[in-house]
């Protein structure tokens, strides 16, 4: 039975965890402050705008990137189309994160929906941490908000923070037997594969993973079968619609992906080889630590999802997965080593890095690091477990 007693702390030790907890959460409040203010007020988000756009013209059954491709005229009263290359089932669930209702109320409902998210975040984060006391606890909940990429996420209208919420609900229940709530919650979080897929691999090594990947690819093709017969399209033709589109990325990337592209290695190539390394290593990985708590399977999968295919900056809001453990593992061994690793992983969240910032040697680093505190968690879980190791919300 776990020991829920609080651990004690020097006088030193909590005056320099407070000073820490302070400073983080002026950081998460300047970046939330002024992304709920820039998703709510002046320009329409980017991203948000083109989500609500698919959601517009998929109520009227017209295909967007048909609109796109210029095969369907753009209506009017809209305007053109700039589909994200989303599979259709993306386009489906979407309607629940960004509804194609009146913008102001779309933007108020996109805002409020984040501020959910960034509390389940929140509450993932406390109840990890609970045990080490609560300016322990304070101090982890505010070393996730002051991840730089969650203003990022609320001012360009991006889903990370929302996927972010759907994966801690599917750990939960993965943790607590129910595959096929967790299989919903996959299902959600699938609105952006390119992060959530590697997630799915957490079910592969138990005996109810069956049901809840059944039961996330029964949704995900439901609302792929649902969309189709409304666009009065084949559902292989919205596929193809999606990799062709997928064909012609921008060099926007913040990844191996764009070290690997700046080196030469062709976009063919480059894709399905990161694919096959990042998925293949991450999959061994959960199968080799498969008794782990749940918390670690999440760094896991996140360092994985992060390097394995295309992402930009904001997809950073997945590395908290990676922080959470860091941080309790510094808290409980209060290891110098600990300590750096969570501190490096750190640096590379909380600073407001530009687009412009990530070139080649800031992406190689980034990315270095990210792998070098995965490995040194994963030695550390060899010495001995985390002592939480159960819950996941």
């Amino acid at each position: 039975m776990i020991d829920s007693a609080p651990i004690a702390r020097s006088a030193v030790e909590k005056r320099i965890l407070q000073g820490a907890t302070l400073a983080l959460g002026l950081l998460a409040a300047a970046y939330l402050a002024e992304g709920f203010f820039r998703s709510l007020w002046g320009p329409i988000p980017q991203d948000l705008a083109r989500r609500w756009l698919e959601g517009a013209y998929l109520v009227r059954h017209i295909n967007s990137m048909d609109v796109y491709a210029g095969v369907h005229a753009a209506e009017r009263d809209l305007g053109a189309a700039h589909p994200g290359g989303y599979p259709p089932w993306a386009t489906a669930f979407g309607l629940f994160i960004a509804p194609p209702i009146r913008s102001d109320w779309s933007r108020a409902y996109f805002a409020a929906l984040n501020a959910a998210g960034l509390w389940f975040m929140a509450r993932y984060a406390a109840s990890e941490s609970q045990r080490y006391g609560r300016t322990a606890t304070c101090f982890l909940v505010a070393s996730c908000l002051a991840v730089s990429a969650h203003g990022v996420v609320l001012r360009n209208g991006q889903y990370g923070i929302v996927i972010n919420a759907a994966l801690i609900c599917m750990a939960a229940a993965l943790v607590n037997g129910r595959p096929g709530r967790g299989g919903a919650w996959l299902a959600l979080a699938a609105t952006k594969p390119q992060t959530s897929a590697p997630f799915a691999l957490l079910w592969l090594a138990r005996r109810s993973g069956i049901v809840a990947l059944a039961v996330a690819a029964a949704l995900c093709g439901a609302a792929t079968a649902a969309v189709a017969i409304w666009l009065h399209a084949s559902p292989f033709y919205l596929v193809a619609q999606v990799f062709g589109q997928a064909a012609n990325w921008d060099g926007g990337d913040a990844g191996p992906l764009r070290l690997l592209l700046t080196l030469g290695v062709p976009r063919g190539r480059a894709i399905p080889a990161l694919a096959a390394v990042f998925v293949s290593g991450g999959a061994l990985l959960l199968h080799r630590f498969r008794r782990a708590p749940v918390s670690l399977q999440l760094a896991i999968a996140c360092v994985s999802g992060r390097l394995w295919t295309y992402h930009r900056r904001y997809d950073d809001v997945m590395l908290v997965f990676l922080l959470v453990p860091l941080g309790l593992r510094a808290l409980e061994r209060r290891r110098p080593l600990d300590w750096l690793a969570f501190t490096l992983v750190g640096l590379t969240l909380w600073p407001p890095f530009r687009e412009s910032d990530h070139g080649p040697w800031l992406i190689a680093l980034k990315s270095s690091i990210w792998l070098g505190a995965l490995t040194w968690l994963l030695h550390g879980f060899r010495e001995g477990p985390l002592t939480r190791s159960t819950d996941a919300a």
